[in-house]
């Protein structure tokens, strides 16, 4: 049975941790090469990547997160991971209690979501 990871616990190795009543944010940094089997994680999540990128499988489903993608994660959702150049995420798992609050305003917490952010490049003129 795949690992389910407890709340607060990462593979890749925590640089900074904050948390509240509703939420848990940690920052945590993915060695180049590094590959996880599949594992789930206690709480739902929402993860942005900060630098580098991740290639995720969940089920038959292959997620490519460059820089600035986000990633909604419901709760033990079984998933692996490869980190073919490394990256920082920010993570923020949420609590049952806060998720409950979501769900009473029919916002939908029982699939993943990818948010891919493309900035426009800004080019000085002169």
């Amino acid at each position: 049975m795949p690992k389910i990871l407890p709340a607060g616990e990462h593979y890749g190795n925590t640089l900074q941790q904050w948390s509240s009543d509703s939420m848990l944010v940690c920052q945590v940094r993915y060695d180049r090469g590094a590959t996880y089997d599949v594992h789930g994680n206690e709480r739902a999540s929402m993860i942005f990547v900060q630098t580098g990128h991740c290639s995720k499988r969940m089920g038959s489903e292959r997620l490519e997160l460059a820089r600035s993608s986000m990633l909604f994660i419901p709760f033990e959702r079984l998933q692996a991971d490869s980190f073919p150049f490394g990256a920082t995420f920010l993570a923020v798992e949420f609590s049952a209690s806060f998720l409950h609050r979501m769900v009473r305003t029919d916002l939908a917490v029982d699939d993943h979501v990818l948010l891919s952010l493309k900035m426009p490049r800004l080019w000085a003129h002169g």
